[in-house]
């Protein structure tokens, strides 16, 4: 049975593209925003196994907005 040669799929060819343009390293997040597009650890962790992408450690601070009620008094009060 012939091999068949490995390709990476649409996501996986734009987060290598998207580290290509960079000029430091970027976090999954980071590549995401850039790209548009949501893309999981799953499919990167393909990438590092084949020796295409390599991992180092950052430490990033992260800010979070989230939605939370707020209250007040109605006019009647």
């Amino acid at each position: 049975m012939a091999k068949t040669e490995w390709k990476p799929n649409e996501k996986q060819t734009t987060f290598m593209n998207i580290l290509r343009e960079s000029k430091e390293p970027l976090t999954l997040a980071q590549v995401c925003k850039r790209a548009g597009v949501d893309i999981k650890s799953g499919s990167i962790n393909c990438l590092i196994a084949k020796g295409l992408v390599k991992t180092t450690d950052k430490e990033v601070v992260i800010t979070k907005t989230e939605v939370r009620k707020v209250y007040s008094l109605t006019d009647g009060e």
